[in-house]
């Protein structure tokens, strides 16, 4: 059986998926993740072929530097969720817009709330 899982490093579960992604190897299944490129080393040491988002931001929760919203400098909900909001859902829809504007609309840029002059 071929089996696509789709992740992204966000805490909690990346333990618990990579042992099923690991058994799933193990019983022979062939394994593809999307994910973050601070997953691949765990899902390639379970058996996986990792495949890395191509314009999502990415998010390696194991340095600070390099996650992406930092929960940890604000402990107000609304300020954690416009942080999630603020560098991972715009930002990757500006990416993953960007990169597809020169396909989509003859290499115009579409007028949007969002762009910038």
């Amino acid at each position: 059986m071929k089996i696509l899982v789709a992740g992204w490093d966000s805490g909690g579960g990346v333990e618990a998926v990579q042992t099923v992604v690991g058994r799933a190897v193990a019983r022979g299944h062939q394994v593809r993740v999307l994910g973050t490129e601070g997953l691949r080393s765990r899902f390639e040491s379970a058996g996986a072929t990792f495949l890395r988002y191509k314009y999502a931001p990415d998010n390696d929760l194991r340095q600070p530097e390099t996650d992406l919203v930092k929960d940890w400098q604000t402990r107000n909900p609304v300020s954690q969720w416009r942080r999630v909001r603020d560098r991972l859902l715009v930002r990757a829809q500006r990416a993953s817009s960007a990169a597809m504007w020169p396909r989509s609309c003859g290499g115009r840029r579409p007028m949007s709330p969002w762009s910038t002059p």
